[in-house]
Protein backbone atom coordinates (compact mmCIF):
# COMPACT_ATOMS: atom_id res chain seq x y z
CA UNK A 1 0.00 0.00 0.00
CA UNK A 2 1.27 3.06 -1.28
CA UNK A 3 1.28 6.52 0.55
CA UNK A 4 -1.74 7.93 -1.51
CA UNK A 5 -3.36 4.28 -0.91
CA UNK A 6 -2.79 4.75 3.17
CA UNK A 7 -4.35 8.29 3.42
CA UNK A 8 -7.27 6.82 1.24
CA UNK A 9 -8.19 4.07 3.56
CA UNK A 10 -10.33 5.81 5.33
CA UNK A 11 -12.23 7.73 2.79
CA UNK A 12 -15.51 6.12 3.78
CA UNK A 13 -15.25 6.85 7.23
CA UNK A 14 -13.89 10.14 7.00
CA UNK A 15 -16.43 11.61 4.12
CA UNK A 16 -19.88 9.67 3.90
CA UNK A 17 -21.91 9.09 0.98
CA UNK A 18 -19.09 10.75 -1.09
CA UNK A 19 -19.45 8.12 -3.38
CA UNK A 20 -22.69 8.58 -4.37
CA UNK A 21 -22.02 10.76 -7.18
CA UNK A 22 -18.79 11.76 -9.04
CA UNK A 23 -18.79 15.75 -8.39
CA UNK A 24 -19.14 14.88 -4.26
CA UNK A 25 -16.45 11.98 -4.75
CA UNK A 26 -14.13 14.09 -6.95
CA UNK A 27 -14.74 16.97 -4.33
CA UNK A 28 -13.41 14.65 -1.46
CA UNK A 29 -10.36 13.45 -3.81
CA UNK A 30 -9.27 16.94 -4.61
CA UNK A 31 -9.60 17.60 -1.03
CA UNK A 32 -7.62 14.23 0.33
CA UNK A 33 -5.02 14.22 -2.53
CA UNK A 34 -3.75 18.02 -2.71
CA UNK A 35 -1.31 18.07 -6.11
CA UNK A 36 -2.28 14.71 -7.47
CA UNK A 37 -4.68 15.25 -9.98
CA UNK A 38 -3.59 12.31 -12.07
CA UNK A 39 -4.77 10.04 -9.34
CA UNK A 40 -7.71 11.61 -8.84
CA UNK A 41 -8.50 10.90 -12.98
CA UNK A 42 -7.55 7.03 -12.17
CA UNK A 43 -9.39 6.46 -9.55
CA UNK A 44 -12.59 8.68 -11.49
CA UNK A 45 -12.08 6.66 -14.59
CA UNK A 46 -12.87 3.64 -12.66
CA UNK A 47 -15.98 5.26 -10.69
CA UNK A 48 -17.40 5.85 -13.82
CA UNK A 49 -16.76 2.01 -14.82
CA UNK A 50 -18.91 1.30 -12.05
CA UNK A 51 -16.43 -0.50 -10.20
CA UNK A 52 -18.18 0.02 -6.56
CA UNK A 53 -21.44 -1.48 -7.80
CA UNK A 54 -19.43 -4.48 -9.75
CA UNK A 55 -17.16 -5.51 -7.35
CA UNK A 56 -19.65 -5.55 -4.64
CA UNK A 57 -22.25 -7.43 -6.83
CA UNK A 58 -19.80 -9.99 -7.97
CA UNK A 59 -19.53 -13.70 -6.26
CA UNK A 60 -15.44 -13.58 -7.16
CA UNK A 61 -14.32 -9.97 -6.80
CA UNK A 62 -10.66 -10.68 -7.18
CA UNK A 63 -11.00 -12.53 -10.57
CA UNK A 64 -13.77 -9.30 -11.68
CA UNK A 65 -10.79 -7.00 -10.46
CA UNK A 66 -8.59 -8.46 -12.61
CA UNK A 67 -10.94 -8.34 -15.58
CA UNK A 68 -11.73 -4.40 -14.68
CA UNK A 69 -8.13 -3.69 -14.85
CA UNK A 70 -8.33 -5.11 -18.40
CA UNK A 71 -11.21 -3.27 -19.04
CA UNK A 72 -10.27 0.18 -17.78
CA UNK A 73 -7.14 0.03 -19.50
CA UNK A 74 -8.65 -0.72 -23.16
CA UNK A 75 -11.69 1.63 -22.58
CA UNK A 76 -9.91 4.65 -21.10
CA UNK A 77 -6.51 3.95 -22.90
CA UNK A 78 -4.90 3.71 -19.50
CA UNK A 79 -1.64 1.68 -19.23
CA UNK A 80 -2.19 -1.49 -17.47
CA UNK A 81 -0.26 -0.65 -14.29
CA UNK A 82 -2.29 2.77 -14.08
CA UNK A 83 -5.20 0.54 -14.04
CA UNK A 84 -4.58 -1.70 -11.88
CA UNK A 85 -3.63 1.25 -9.28
CA UNK A 86 -6.58 2.35 -9.88
CA UNK A 87 -8.49 -0.75 -9.14
CA UNK A 88 -6.27 -1.47 -5.97
CA UNK A 89 -6.87 1.76 -4.62
CA UNK A 90 -10.82 1.32 -4.80
CA UNK A 91 -10.38 -1.78 -2.98
CA UNK A 92 -8.52 -0.90 -0.22
CA UNK A 93 -11.27 2.27 -0.14
CA UNK A 94 -13.79 -0.47 -0.43
CA UNK A 95 -12.04 -2.24 2.64
CA UNK A 96 -11.10 -5.21 0.46
CA UNK A 97 -7.98 -5.21 1.56
CA UNK A 98 -6.79 -8.81 0.67
CA UNK A 99 -8.08 -8.35 -3.01
CA UNK A 100 -5.60 -4.99 -3.38
CA UNK A 101 -2.77 -7.20 -1.82
CA UNK A 102 -3.66 -10.03 -4.25
CA UNK A 103 -3.24 -7.70 -7.03
CA UNK A 104 -0.31 -6.23 -6.09
CA UNK A 105 1.31 -9.84 -6.62
CA UNK A 106 0.91 -9.79 -10.67
CA UNK A 107 4.02 -8.20 -11.75
CA UNK A 108 3.77 -4.70 -14.50
CA UNK A 109 5.90 -3.02 -16.45
CA UNK A 110 5.71 0.64 -15.79
CA UNK A 111 4.93 3.18 -12.82
CA UNK A 112 1.53 1.91 -11.33
CA UNK A 113 0.24 5.81 -10.82
CA UNK A 114 1.42 6.77 -14.22
CA UNK A 115 -1.81 8.68 -16.06
CA UNK A 116 -2.46 8.55 -19.60
CA UNK A 117 0.37 9.04 -21.93
CA UNK A 118 1.00 13.04 -23.30
CA UNK A 119 -0.97 14.48 -20.69
CA UNK A 120 -4.72 13.04 -21.77
CA UNK A 121 -7.37 12.42 -19.27
CA UNK A 122 -10.64 11.29 -19.67
CA UNK A 123 -13.54 13.14 -18.86
CA UNK A 124 -17.52 13.06 -18.97
CA UNK A 125 -19.59 16.25 -19.21
CA UNK A 126 -18.94 18.52 -16.71
CA UNK A 127 -17.53 21.93 -15.28
CA UNK A 128 -13.71 22.33 -15.47
CA UNK A 129 -11.22 24.34 -14.16
CA UNK A 130 -7.58 25.29 -16.36
CA UNK A 131 -4.81 24.95 -13.84
CA UNK A 132 -6.66 23.27 -12.08
CA UNK A 133 -8.18 19.78 -13.31
CA UNK A 134 -5.86 20.67 -16.53
CA UNK A 135 -2.84 23.05 -18.00
CA UNK A 136 -3.60 25.81 -19.14
CA UNK A 137 -3.17 26.70 -22.90
CA UNK A 138 -3.15 24.60 -26.04
CA UNK A 139 -5.97 21.85 -25.58
CA UNK A 140 -8.16 19.09 -27.77
CA UNK A 141 -11.00 17.47 -26.62
CA UNK A 142 -12.27 13.99 -29.07
CA UNK A 143 -15.29 12.34 -28.49
CA UNK A 144 -14.67 8.83 -27.31
CA UNK A 145 -17.99 7.87 -26.59
CA UNK A 146 -18.65 4.21 -27.52
CA UNK A 147 -20.00 3.61 -31.07
CA UNK A 148 -23.32 1.92 -30.98
CA UNK A 149 -25.48 0.36 -34.34
CA UNK A 150 -27.98 2.72 -35.73
CA UNK A 151 -31.60 1.87 -34.90
CA UNK A 152 -32.34 3.24 -38.54
CA UNK A 153 -29.73 2.38 -41.19
CA UNK A 154 -28.60 -0.90 -40.90
CA UNK A 155 -25.19 -1.41 -40.49
CA UNK A 156 -23.95 2.29 -39.42
CA UNK A 157 -22.76 2.98 -36.02
CA UNK A 158 -23.47 6.66 -34.22
CA UNK A 159 -21.88 7.90 -31.05
CA UNK A 160 -24.10 9.18 -28.31
CA UNK A 161 -24.16 12.08 -27.06
CA UNK A 162 -23.56 13.12 -31.32
CA UNK A 163 -22.71 17.05 -30.76
CA UNK A 164 -20.52 18.17 -28.01
CA UNK A 165 -20.66 21.93 -27.23
CA UNK A 166 -17.94 23.53 -25.33
CA UNK A 167 -18.38 26.94 -22.96
CA UNK A 168 -15.79 29.08 -21.89
CA UNK A 169 -16.26 30.92 -18.65
CA UNK A 170 -14.65 33.13 -15.60
CA UNK A 171 -16.75 31.07 -13.07
CA UNK A 172 -18.22 27.61 -13.05
CA UNK A 173 -21.61 28.86 -13.74
CA UNK A 174 -23.52 28.87 -17.34
CA UNK A 175 -25.40 32.08 -16.88
CA UNK A 176 -22.74 34.46 -19.00
CA UNK A 177 -20.23 31.77 -21.18
CA UNK A 178 -19.05 32.18 -23.88
CA UNK A 179 -19.52 29.18 -26.47
CA UNK A 180 -16.45 28.23 -28.24
CA UNK A 181 -17.26 25.34 -30.33
CA UNK A 182 -19.59 22.46 -31.17
CA UNK A 183 -18.20 19.09 -32.14
CA UNK A 184 -19.17 15.42 -33.01
CA UNK A 185 -15.49 14.12 -33.28
CA UNK A 186 -12.21 16.64 -31.84
CA UNK A 187 -11.51 20.06 -31.99
CA UNK A 188 -8.58 22.06 -30.32
CA UNK A 189 -9.17 25.12 -28.09
CA UNK A 190 -7.03 27.26 -25.74
CA UNK A 191 -7.73 28.23 -22.62
CA UNK A 192 -6.11 30.79 -19.97
CA UNK A 193 -5.24 29.46 -16.60
CA UNK A 194 -8.12 29.83 -13.85
CA UNK A 195 -11.07 29.67 -16.47
CA UNK A 196 -13.45 27.20 -16.64
CA UNK A 197 -14.37 25.15 -19.16
CA UNK A 198 -17.36 23.74 -19.55
CA UNK A 199 -18.47 20.61 -21.64
CA UNK A 200 -21.90 19.54 -22.60
CA UNK A 201 -24.25 18.36 -24.97
CA UNK A 202 -27.63 19.62 -26.68
CA UNK A 203 -28.41 15.86 -27.80
CA UNK A 204 -31.64 15.33 -25.60
CA UNK A 205 -31.57 11.17 -26.90
CA UNK A 206 -28.11 10.43 -25.47
CA UNK A 207 -27.13 8.95 -22.29
CA UNK A 208 -25.71 11.57 -20.59
CA UNK A 209 -23.53 9.98 -17.99
CA UNK A 210 -22.29 7.75 -20.67
CA UNK A 211 -20.58 10.34 -22.81
CA UNK A 212 -16.45 10.34 -22.53
CA UNK A 213 -14.40 12.53 -23.84
CA UNK A 214 -10.47 12.88 -24.12
CA UNK A 215 -8.75 16.02 -22.98
CA UNK A 216 -4.83 16.35 -24.09
CA UNK A 217 -3.10 19.75 -22.99
CA UNK A 218 0.21 20.42 -25.14
CA UNK A 219 1.82 22.77 -22.24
Amino acid sequence: MDETQNRLSGLLKAIPGCTSSRQKLKAALMDLLVSKRREVNLLLCAYDDNIIEKLEKTTDPTLYALRMIKSLSDDYGLTTDAAKWAISTWCIILGKTEIANALEEIPTATSASAPVANNTYTIGLGTYRAGFDFKAGDISLKHITNAVKSPRIPGMTILRGDTIDCYINSSASRKGAKKLCSFTMCCHLEIENGQYLIITTSDTCCDRDMVRIELTDYN
